[in-house]
């Protein structure tokens, strides 16, 4: 699973850059029975160069749903509910 979404970003340099198709993945999921943290990485491709690199890397922490679905589902809806991600398609 992950989400699919045009993202902008500004690099060190104060250049903005958008990705119209950046591919949004939680890398990571550590949770207790009161936090959830993910680490997501955003990764845009170039098709012309064959290559994926790494936008950004994130992290976001929010409450579990202890009878819900596994922490990492659950992390994906918490991301479609924050306003930099409304829109995401999931693929």
């Amino acid at each position: 699973m992950a989400l699919m979404k045009q993202v902008s970003t500004t690099d060190n340099f104060g250049r903005k850059a958008d990705f119209p198709s950046a591919y949004v993945k939680v890398s990571f999921v550590s949770a207790n029975n009161e936090t959830v943290n993910a680490d997501v990485v955003i990764y845009a491709s170039n098709p012309k160069e064959n290559t994926i690199q790494v936008v950004k890397n994130e992290q976001y922490k929010f409450a579990p749903d202890l009878n819900g679905p596994n922490f990492i589902k659950q992390a994906y809806e918490h991301l479609k509910t924050l306003p930099e991600f409304a829109g995401a398609a999931d693929v």
